[in-house]
């Protein structure tokens, strides 16, 4: 039988360059770079690598991108020009006509969203590449005619316009996936095997294939994601078979109850595959979050903030191991983001308390956008100190989100964010 014509996503990028490369620069200098200087590398990521997490159980589909434009200050970053109009991108230069370092690149880029909204190709997808919360108008417009949008940003944005994308991919993810040395190397070719002699062969080794899969990730997976590379690995045979005869991913893997993998889906999202033992349960809208049902106020003060301000909704407890794994690692080596945010992702899973790494990430930033250096006053850094500087920072995302929280509200916030390890059961 011969092969399904491959899928794609008909893509229009859009890059805002001043903006995201200033963002990228304070998480990361030398990812920065990359991003600058290299504009292929992650454009193979985005055409070939970052799936799309609503492909189902058919596997997801390749980019094509069809409209690369770069927006960029010529006098500040015209060095990076030459780099991104060899990558076949168009380089829209918009200087600062007033002189005070304000370009025109969101007017250029809204202008040229709008025609390519019009085009006669139809553009399934639109991405932006820009932390500048001045585009949440567009992304409702997008919207509005049935377009996917997705965000990549470089610095912590409203939630109004996270809310305003089908997808966001954060800073410290692009440079994890999109800018590591490891992402040049070409894409391993893994031979298909031949077809399987029965059902149960084939069952069993797709579940080899997801075991192998996870084993080494450090964080759960979105079912598309292992759905497409189990099609890549094994071809025809699984849509043949409708998936070995259990009818979809979902049920192969229900179909094997000693599996030691777990799965999780909610109304609207994707579905994730985690390990329990070294994986924290993928935050869904449907999951309460374990809270204690003698505290029904903390947890639903908890919900409320979560989901207007974006602020990780952990436990009491894994908010203070995190606080006391940031203030020992600040101790045992200089601040540096993506390390920082990685040693200490990996200190909690050795802990038994695994928290994902955007949410460490979240927390961290919030520490810096209050206005605290890391390194400023290495004495003053303990988890107490920590976790009251995140806790300001939470009350000022209320505050700027125009959520409005009560007397009665405070005591709770600061037994939610700020308790400490000592007052609490440890995961």
């Amino acid at each position: 039988m011969p092969n399904a014509p491959e899928r794609r996503l008909r893509t229009a990028l859009f890059v805002d360059f001043d903006n995201f490369y200033l963002g990228l620069e304070e998480l990361d200098q030398s990812a920065a770079k990359r991003f600058a200087t290299d504009p292929l590398l992650w454009l193979r990521w985005l055409e070939h690598s970052l799936h799309d997490p609503d492909a189902g159980d058919g596997g997801a589909p390749t980019r094509a991108m069809l409209v690369r434009n770069c927006y960029l200050n010529p006098v500040s970053f015209g060095g990076s020009r030459a780099y991104f109009t060899r990558s076949a991108f168009r380089v829209v230069d918009c200087p600062s006509l007033a002189g005070q370092g304000k370009s025109s690149a969101d007017v250029h880029m809204v202008m040229d969203i709008l025609d390519a909204l019009e085009h006669r190709t139809h553009f399934d997808e639109f991405i932006i590449m820009s932390w500048d919360t001045d585009f949440t108008p567009m992304m409702l417009r997008l919207r509005n005619h049935d377009r996917r949008t997705m965000m990549i940003t470089a610095g912590s944005v409203a939630q109004a316009y996270e809310a305003a994308c089908d997808r966001v991919v954060r800073g410290d993810d692009f440079i994890e996936q999109a800018l590591s040395r490891a992402s040049r190397e070409p894409a391993v070719v893994i031979p298909r095997p031949s077809p399987l002699p029965s059902n149960e062969d084939l069952r069993q080794q797709i579940l080899d294939h997801v075991a192998e899969y996870m084993e080494h990730r450090d964080a759960a997976a979105d079912m598309a994601s292992v759905a497409w590379s189990i099609n890549d690995k094994f071809g025809d045979v699984v849509r043949e078979t409708n998936w070995a005869g259990e009818g979809g991913f979902r049920l192969l893997l229900k179909s094997a109850p000693s599996f030691p993998y777990q799965t999780v889906t909610a109304p609207g999202s994707p579905g994730f595959i985690y390990d329990p033992r070294r994986h924290q349960r993928p935050d869904t809208d449907g999951d309460p979050h374990a809270f204690s049902d003698d505290e029904p106020e903390l947890a639903d003060l908890a919900l409320r903030v979560s989901k207007v301000t974006g602020v990780p909704r952990l436990l009491p407890e894994e908010y203070a191991v995190l606080f006391e794994e940031l203030a020992a690692d600040l101790e045992r080596d200089a601040f540096q983001l993506t390390r920082t945010s990685k040693d200490v992702r990996d200190q909690l899973s050795e802990r038994g308390a695994p928290i994902k790494r955007s949410n460490i990430s979240f927390v961290i930033k919030g520490i810096q956008f209050q206005g605290h250096q890391f390194g400023s006053d290495p004495e003053a850094e303990t988890p107490e100190r920590l976790a009251h500087i995140f806790l300001e920072n939470v009350k000022t995302l209320c505050e700027n989100a125009q959520m409005e929280l009560g007397d009665e509200d405070l005591p709770l916030l600061e037994r939610w964010i700020a308790t400490p390890s000592e007052e609490v059961t440890e995961p």
